[in-house]
């Protein structure tokens, strides 16, 4: 069994702002901002590891490939989330407490902590 899966939130800022004729790229390529840069950073260096909670596609493989440019927030999401799949000894999410309120993955994975 794995050991330390960190879990980093998506961000507003992605690469099609920048490139909007790039097309598809990996997860961890896409999302752009400071928070994100940071997540990745921790992510990277302490987890075993790591996943991307995207609001329009649920949990991401970092080396999962994103079409395109979208604008789903946690606040208005789209409904094609899948779900996680893989077990871990522990699970560190990074990110505010509004998206674990608001995304049902992370209500599910998250209520034995309650």
């Amino acid at each position: 069994m794995p050991g330390t899966l960190v879990i980093v939130p998506c961000g507003a800022s992605k690469i099609w702002a920048r490139q909007p004729d790039l097309g598809a790229v990996m997860a961890k390529d896409a999302y752009t901002g400071p928070p994100f840069v940071l997540h990745r950073q921790y992510a990277e260096r302490f987890g075993d590891a790591w996943m991307i909670l995207s609001a329009k596609y649920g949990f991401l493989a970092p080396d999962d490939f994103l079409p395109g440019p979208y604008e789903v927030t946690f606040k208005k999401r789209h409904g094609n989330e899948k779900p996680l799949s893989r077990h871990f000894r522990e699970s560190v999410y990074i990110g505010g407490h509004k998206t674990v309120e608001r995304h049902p993955y992370c209500q599910a994975i998250f209520s034995t902590l309650a």
